[in-house]
């Protein structure tokens, strides 16, 4: 097992029965100790509060760091920069959270969590990520990774055609992954500390001097973000975004939200062994889909 320091990081806002099933979900999974977790909250009214405060007391890797959406877009608003729709908030958000995340954490990995995630298998994920990077130096002769994403996309989502992926890869114990051919970053990922420090800090839209996309931003039809630049940055950098083949979380659609209602203490998706997964999907040319996982867990 690697003795890598790991930094989980989860923005939430409004999520408890979500973020909860995340939490217990990776109490379920997980096998290793040296870890660190960041919530960043920027308002929840939902007890998601009082939840991380219980959380932080009971196991001091849990951080909270509670902020305040209006403070932020009040900010903001002194440059007639503030928000005017739902994709501008969350940018705000998720670029400043993110930002703050990764000037405290400790860890010579990075995951990016969202709260709408579960873990569904017990294992050591850390390690297979540190054996894919391992292969590609052997491959290549130089870890050419930007992120691996531990997470099941929607069916739909791993089947368009900017999703395309290489053959598959298998690593020296058995690791099977892919190389995205059109992306080369994703938002929820592992990462190594050195691939976000190249980066820097992502922008958020006060620290842009385009008067075009500032204009566009004021009328709320500009397309800035984290993410974007994000993508570039890493193609420019000629790093790849690798997918696993068999996932380690699984991405809730829309059907699932009903969870909000109340937090249950069974898992959404109930643990599972690898076997009947690889079993399952060992003839895809692709990554497994969250979709394929709860078909299989429902048909089991």
């Amino acid at each position: 097992m690697s003795t890598e320091f790991v930094t989980y990081h989860t923005n939430t806002y409004n999520n408890l029965p979500l973020l909860h099933n995340l939490v217990k979900s990776f109490e379920e999974c997980n096998v290793r100790d040296k870890f660190e977790w960041i919530v960043t909250d920027f308002g929840s009214e939902d007890g998601t509060r009082d939840y991380l405060a219980d959380l932080c007391k009971k196991d001091q890797r849990f951080t909270a760091i509670l902020c305040d959406e209006k403070n932020t877009f009040d900010f903001l608003d002194r440059y007639d920069l503030k928000p005017v729709n739902a994709f501008e908030r969350k940018q705000v958000v998720f670029s400043k959270s993110r930002n703050i995340a990764r000037a405290i954490s400790m860890g010579d990995i990075f995951v990016d969590i969202s709260d709408d995630h579960q873990f569904f298998r017990k294992g050591d994920w850390i390690s297979e990520f540190e054996e894919i990077c391992n292969d590609r130096v052997k491959l290549v002769g130089k870890d050419d990774i930007s992120v691996v994403l531990y997470r099941g996309l929607s069916h739909g989502r791993i089947l368009k055609p900017n999703n395309r992926v290489s053959q598959e890869l298998v690593t020296e114990n058995g690791v099977p992954y892919f190389i995205a051919l059109e992306k080369h970053y994703d938002d929820y990922h592992f990462m190594k500390r050195d691939k976000f420090e190249l980066i820097g800090k992502f922008k958020s839209i006060e620290d842009v001097k385009d008067e075009n996309i500032l204009k566009g931003w004021r009328e709320g039809n500009t397309r800035f973000n984290h993410y974007e630049e994000a993508l570039d940055f890493y193609k420019e950098a000629k790093l790849n975004k690798i997918f696993l083949k068999y996932p380690w979380t699984v991405e809730f659609p829309n059907n699932y939200q009903q969870v909000k209602t109340e937090i249950s203490e069974k898992l959404i998706c109930p643990i599972m062994q690898i076997e009947n997964i690889e079993n399952a999907f060992k003839h895809l040319q692709r990554p497994v889909s969250s979709d394929e996982i709860f078909a299989l867990n429902l048909s089991s």
